[in-house]
C-alpha cells in the first residue's frame, strides 16, 4: 500500500472497510495521528470491553469471544498499529498511548479491559492510569496469565508425569508437539537476544519484525515494577494446563502479590489461547459475561 500510494493506511481502516471503495475512502480521509482502535464488535449499548495488546492476526485472539457476547457488548482492540521507529515497547508508555486512545475513542463512561498472556502487564499499567485520570474501570480481565509473583508449576518429577500422561494418550505425536514448542521458544530466546531495551530497529529504520517487538516487551515485562491494583482482578485460568502446581490458584497464577483489592479465578476449559477459540470459548464468554454483567450492576 505504501509503495503504491507513498502512505501508510493503518490496519485499522483495513478492519473497518476493506473494500476498494473503503480503502479509497480511508486514503482521502488519513488522519496523521490516527486511531489504532480495532472495532471488533462495535455495536451495543453496554460498556465497551477493550481487548489489550498484541492482538493477533486482523484481531482473531478476541472474534470469537464477541461473537459469543452478542450483538449488545461492544468489543474492541487496543494494538500498538504499525511497528516503527517511534514504536513504544516500555509498558508504561504503551499503556499511556492506550490511554490516549482510549481518551479519543471513548471519552466518557465505564469501560473493562481483558487481555491474555504477557499483555495483561499493558492492561495492569493501563488500569492503573486510566484511574489516576478519573476514568471508570469496571473489571480488568486477565485470561492464562502469569503474574509478577510467578505461576508456581509443578517440579521436576511431576513435570514428567505430566509428560509420561500424555504420551501415553497422544502416542508418539505429543514427541513432534514437544519438539516444535522447544523450537518456538528457542526462536523466542534469540530474538530476545538480538535487542537490548532500546532498540528493535533494523538498517531501513523500522522494527526487525514481530519476534523481537515480543522479545522487546518481555524484556520490558521483565523491568516493570507493578504497584498494588485498588479493585478486585478477575483471573481465568486454561484448565488444560497440567503443568500448575495446587499453589498456582492460590497464588491468582502469581498475581495475589498486586491485587490489593483481592482476586477471582475460575477455571475454563482449553489450553493457553485454545480458551479462545470454540468450543471453548462459549464456556469462557459466558464467564465473562457474568463479570462484566455483575460489576455493572456494584456500580449502579
Amino acid at each position: 500500500m505504501e509503495q503504491q500510494f507513498g502512505v501508510r493506511l493503518k490496519p485499522t481502516a483495513l478492519y473497518a472497510d476493506p473494500t476498494p471503495r473503503g480503502v479509497v475512502q480511508a486514503l482521502q480521509e488519513q488522519d496523521p495521528d490516527p486511531l489504532v482502535v480495532i472495532p471488533i464488535q462495535p455495536e451495543g449499548t453496554r460498556a465497551p470491553l477493550y481487548g489489550v495488546h498484541v492482538l493477533g492476526d486482523n484481531g482473531s485472539f478476541f472474534r470469537p469471544l464477541a461473537a459469543e457476547l452478542g450483538a449488545d457488548q461492544p468489543v474492541f482492540g487496543l494494538t500498538v498499529g504499525l511497528l516503527t521507529e517511534d514504536t513504544p515497547t516500555d509498558v508504561a508508555d504503551i499503556a499511556r498511548f492506550y490511554l490516549q486512545q482510549i481518551e479519543r475513542h471513548h471519552p466518557t463512561g465505564p469501560l473493562s479491559l481483558i487481555a491474555v498472556s504477557a499483555g495483561s502487564y499493558v492492561t495492569f499499567e493501563l488500569a492503573h492510569q486510566l484511574l489516576d485520570w478519573g476514568r471508570d474501570v469496571r473489571a480488568v480481565i486477565f485470561l492464562d496469565a502469569e503474574g509478577p509473583g510467578r505461576r508456581p508449576r509443578l517440579g521436576r518429577l511431576g513435570r514428567l508425569g505430566v509428560h509420561l500422561g500424555a504420551l501415553r494418550t497422544h502416542g508418539f505425536s505429543y514427541l513432534g508437539t514437544m519438539k516444535a514448542k522447544r523450537q518456538e521458544a528457542r526462536s523466542f530466546a534469540e530474538a530476545q537476544a538480538r535487542i537490548t531495551d532500546d532498540t528493535v530497529l533494523d538498517e531501513t529504520g523500522g522494527t526487525g519484525n514481530i519476534d523481537e517487538f515480543v522479545a522487546a516487551n518481555a524484556l520490558a515485562i521483565e523491568a516493570y515494577q507493578p504497584k498494588p491494583y485498588p479493585r478486585r482482578l478477575t483471573i481465568f485460568r486454561a484448565a488444560d494446563d497440567k503443568f500448575d502446581s495446587p499453589l498456582a490458584r492460590q497464588s491468582g497464577l502469581g498475581w495475589k502479590p498486586v491485587a490489593a483489592a483481592g482476586f477471582d479465578i475460575t477455571d475454563v476449559p482449553g489450553d493457553h489461547l485454545g480458551l479462545l477459540q470454540p468450543p471453548n470459548v462459549a464456556t469462557l464468554a459466558a464467564q465473562v459475561a457474568y463479570v462484566l454483567n455483575s460489576r455493572n450492576d456494584d456500580a449502579d
